[in-house]
């Protein structure tokens, strides 16, 4: 499965990790895990794929995962 939104822009901007409660990849269909932590891992199908882009991947937040303030600040 390949990374977007927040996991996306940390790899490819080699950004620090920051704190994400939050995570999203692209996988073969639609799924949603909340563990004991409260942490929400979110599997969307190919099709939710933004683009190589990195607003693409911002936007993509804005609409499916939680925007970090901290990952503005570090990008």
């Amino acid at each position: 499965m390949r990374p977007v939104g927040t996991q996306w822009l940390l790899k490819h901007y080699s950004l620090p990790e920051v704190v994400a409660t939050h995570r999203s990849r692209i996988g073969s269909r639609r799924q949603t895990k909340i563990n004991s932590r409260g942490e929400i891992d979110d599997v969307f199908p190919q099709n939710y794929w933004p683009g190589d882009h990195a607003l693409d991947h911002v936007e993509f937040l804005l609409k499916y995962g939680n925007l970090s303030l901290d990952l503005l600040e570090k990008g």
